[in-house]
This record gives C-alpha cells, structure tokens and sequence, in this order.
C-alpha cells in the first residue's frame, strides 16, 4: 500500500509527494507499534502511550515554530549551527525526558530504585 500510494503521490506532487506518504507511512508504524507493544507485550493500557505520542508531536511543531523565528534571524556559519544544533537537541531532549518522567512516573520512580540499588551494591563490593 505504501509502495502504490508513494509512486501515486510521487507522480502527483513530485519528490514532496513521497516525503508526505514516507512520514505518515511512519507515523502510522509508530502508533501500530505502540499499541501493540502496550497490549500484547507488556499487558498495559493504551492510554499513556498515546498521550506521550500526542504530547511529543505536539513538542515537534511548537519547536519548528519557536526555533524557524530564532534561526531565521541569524546569520549561520558551519559552527554556529553546530553549536545551535547542539543546545536545540539539548533543550528538545531535556523536554521529552520530562514529559516521559511524568506521564510513566511509577516506571521512572521503579527505574531510580533499581539504579540506586545497584549504585548501593557497587559501592559496597568496592
């Protein structure tokens, strides 16, 4: 379906047309696989990962639209951008982080747990 709906859009809009279908191509993936990972994999409701996929493509476009104005504005050579790429990736990570923290705290509070048990461990061999 993917093939016929890429060589459709692809004769249509051009290379933009393939671009559109590979991304909801993905994005569909994603979903599909999410919800089956949360019912069959780990026997868990469906809900959180849906809001955090809702919430993280809701991230997406509010940093396009936040960082185009700011980007825009500078006059970039090689290690600015680089320099900017870094802190967007930064902040981007530090963000997605938090929002995954929050929406699967009980996960987050068991993962601390078990590092610091494991930090306790090592020190005590050691």
């Amino acid at each position: 379906m993917q093939v016929v709906l890429g060589i459709t859009a692809t004769l249509i809009l051009g290379i933009s047309g393939l671009l559109i279908v590979m991304i909801i191509s993905a994005v569909h993936r994603n979903i599909c696989l999410s919800i089956s990972n949360s019912k069959k994999l780990l026997h868990l409701s469906i809900t959180n990962p849906i809001i955090y996929q809702t919430l993280i493509i809701l991230l997406i476009t509010a940093t396009y639209f936040i960082s185009y104005n700011f980007i825009s504005s500078i006059e970039f050579t090689l290690f600015i951008w680089v320099g900017v790429a870094i802190i967007v990736a930064t902040i981007i990570l530090a963000i997605c982080l938090l929002v995954y923290s929050l929406i699967y705290f009980e996960l987050t509070m068991q993962i601390f747990s078990i590092i610091k048990n494991k930090i306790r461990s090592i020190l005590k061999i050691g």
